[in-house]
């Protein structure tokens, strides 16, 4: 059992938490997580989420022990690029969580400090680099490759022999088709089909929405 420390306290780090208690349930002892605590700048977050385990402190003052790993519990590209920054001097050793429902093909590649949720899938081949959020019922296809610190929302399908590249953020319900390079430091929007390549630092987005319109019986 290895014990962890979850950097943030708010949303996604009462989503982590809560599958890594889940996981714990199926899985032998040995490879279980215990959850130390929580280090935030914001102790507000950690109020609103009712968290089981402590605030243990703020992210400049905590001092790494012996025995500690870390995952990154921060969905905002910006703010765990800051939160890292902060964290740097540190020597943090990260530790990978992958929930038991998750399929990860034996020649796939897994970097560190990325978690894996429920349901999601890596497949053969593909190589994941470190500190991704790959949430539930995400995909990512065969012989594809991802870089770092890299934000994959829920449901998310990534096709085969792609490639995305450093601290990009993909909304829920996006896409990529196969074949597809993506740069570093970009936003796709949620429900965005991505169909051609992309530098960095490009926001892809719908221009135009149709209303939606509900008409009572």
């Amino acid at each position: 059992m290895k014990n962890v420390v979850i950097i943030g306290a708010g949303a996604h780090s009462a989503e982590i938490a809560g599958l890594i208690h889940d996981n714990n349930k199926y899985i032998n002892k040995e490879s279980q997580l215990k959850i130390k605590g929580y280090i935030d700048d914001n102790d507000e977050n950690y109020r609103r989420y009712k968290f089981n385990e402590p605030l243990l402190s703020n992210l400049s003052d905590y001092i790494p022990e012996k025995d500690d790993y870390f995952l990154i519990g921060v969905s905002n590209i910006k703010a765990r690029k800051a939160c890292l920054e902060k964290l740097s001097n540190k020597n943090l050793k990260f530790t990978n969580f992958i929930h038991h429902t998750a399929i990860v093909y034996e020649t796939a590649q897994i970097g560190e400090g990325n978690v894996i949720c429920c349901f999601a899938k890596i497949g053969p081949n593909a190589i994941i680099g470190d500190l991704n959020s790959i949430n539930s019922k995400t995909e990512i296809g065969h012989d594809c490759i991802v870089g770092s610190n890299n934000v994959f929302a829920g449901n998310i399908g990534i096709a085969g022999y792609s490639v995305v590249k450093n601290d990009n953020f993909f909304g829920m319900n996006s896409g990529v088709i196969p074949d597809i390079s993506i740069g570093s430091e970009n936003t796709i929007q949620a429900g965005m089909i991505v169909d051609k390549n992309i530098g960095d630092q490009t926001y892809i987005f719908h221009r135009f929405k149709e209303k939606v319109i509900a008409i009572p019986k």
